[in-house]
């Protein structure tokens, strides 16, 4: 049964719609993976015992199985907040602090029917406490290893969220983002991840860097996958997403710093836009430089 891990969370849904896979076995086959797999990744920092017994409710339930993230496990960054788990950030300055709520993005997520299944580790209070800290690194969770690679930068500060979605320990986790805490773990660990524009969702109980530019966002196999996720996250319901045409598709490609990218991810750049490009989309260059603010709203 291996094959659903790999499987999307849009896959896996439909699964669940037609009953051919049950809730609680989806959840255990995950809760076996990460026991079995996650000593080599360390992307865990707490398990919720009650995750089993909220899938078998769910099982149970005969009718209102159509919530947008029915039955799904997933995993939640630990600087949000899940009622009952303890929120840390990844210090052990706030290892006893406990949960009684959940944040406003959790809160949509249980409505809509998601099931958490634990916290994931992260770059201790989201990578802007010391010069040169490793991407991945808390005093609490030690460190996070890359999915691919243990001797490869895992990525930004959403590390936990971002290899347990690679490692198929959930077909989506929750992460947060101020500057590609959730851009880079994607990139790192070959999946997909959507930070959506700033209060599109509640930040309410999650511990920020800046309460000005972060935002929680999705970690998921594939962009339709995330954009599920953002939905069940939202206070309100999203319209129905309708594909757009490649041919109407329009890129911007941000030239500034362009110089700090290797050769090689240049590379892998230009054929994906290539491939686009034969399919009819437009690209434009722009220069959007970094500004000195952030770093001074940061710190």
């Amino acid at each position: 049964m291996d094959e659903l891990c790999w499987m999307t969370a849009i896959e896996l849904r439909a699964e669940i719609q037609k009953r051919n896979v049950g809730i609680e076995e989806l959840t255990r086959l995950y809760l076996k993976r990460i026991e079995k797999y996650d000593h080599a990744l360390n992307t865990i920092s707490e398990i919720n015992e009650s995750a089993l017994k909220q899938a078998r409710k769910l099982d149970s339930q005969k009718s209102e199985r159509d919530s947008i993230l029915f039955g799904l496990p997933l995993l939640i960054k630990d600087n949000i907040d899940v009622a009952g788990l303890h929120t840390t950030a990844g210090s052990i300055a706030l290892a006893d602090n406990q949960a009684d709520t959940n944040a406003a993005v959790v809160e949509n997520i249980i409505n809509n029917g998601g099931i958490i299944l634990g916290k994931t580790n992260m770059t201790e209070f989201a990578n802007f406490t010391s010069q040169g800290m490793p991407n991945g690194y808390s005093s609490k969770g030690g460190i996070v290893k890359n999915a691919y690679d243990p001797n490869k930068d895992p990525g930004g500060s959403s590390t936990g969220s971002a290899v347990a979605v690679s490692a198929g320990f959930c077909s989506m986790a929750v992460g947060t983002d101020t500057s590609f805490s959730i851009v880079a773990c994607a990139t790192e660990n070959g999946i997909a991840g959507l930070k959506p524009q700033f209060a599109s969702l509640s930040s309410n109980g999650i511990i920020p860097i800046s309460s000005t530019l972060d935002r929680p966002g999705a970690l998921s196999k594939d962009l339709s996958d995330a954009i599920l996720l953002y939905g069940g996250m939202s206070d309100k319901p999203l319209a129905p997403i309708q594909p757009i045409p490649v041919k109407e598709l329009k890129i911007g490609i941000n030239l500034y710093n362009r110089e700090m990218v290797s050769d090689a991810q240049c590379q892998r750049y230009e054929r994906l836009f290539d491939s686009l490009r034969r399919e009819g989309a437009q690209f434009f260059e722009i220069t959007q430089p970094y500004t000195p603010y952030q770093y001074s709203i940061m710190q």
